[in-house]
């Protein structure tokens, strides 16, 4: 294996092989035991040529071992390996302020509809002649006058009825 890390302590040469922060944040740690030990144990591949054939055997050899070495063989275990990699992005997407946003989407609707009114209107003008629609019109004002408006409602406040019609006053 050319990417362990070897670290002799004493007479004793101890391989490592590396662990990765997914295997790293999947060992279920035991309170009793130093997490430290068990990173290690679940690294070590051999012990001055023995394999290690299980994490229990890996656990056992670092059981024996007092703390202060197991500090300095997994300062010096993490230090050996390549540095971790870093990402960054580029160009983020910062959104609209919801405000402007939501007016900006309110524009787009109302152009919507303008322009299915406006296409609505050629397709009855094309259809229809310029007096006939006239007519109609004048129809539909005089039905709403000879009503005296009873069934009608007030127009909602929008800010084209200000342009056209002057304020809705209550």
């Amino acid at each position: 294996m050319d990417n362990t890390v070897e670290v002799k302590v004493l007479k004793y040469k101890f391989r490592f092989r590396p662990i990765y922060w997914r295997e790293d944040f999947s060992i279920k740690a035991d309170p009793k035991v130093d997490r430290r030990r068990q990173v290690l144990a679940r690294a070590l591949v051999e012990v001055s040529g023995l394999k290690v054939n299980n994490i229990n055997d890996a656990a056992r050899v670092f059981a024996a071992i007092p703390i202060s070495i197991i500090d300095r063989v997994f300062t010096i275990y993490k230090g050996s390996q390549p540095a971790p990699r870093i990402f960054t992005t580029m160009g983020l997407y910062k959104a609209p302020e919801p405000i402007k946003f939501s007016r900006r989407v309110e524009k787009e609707i109302r152009e919507k509809e303008t322009d299915t009114f406006n296409k609505a209107e050629e397709l009855l003008e094309s259809k229809y002649s310029p007096q006939e629609l006239k007519e109609t019109r004048d129809l539909e004002r005089a039905i709403l006058k000879g009503s005296k408006l009873r069934g009608a409602s007030r127009p909602t406040k929008d800010s084209s009825d200000e342009e056209f019609n002057g304020p809705i006053r209550p």
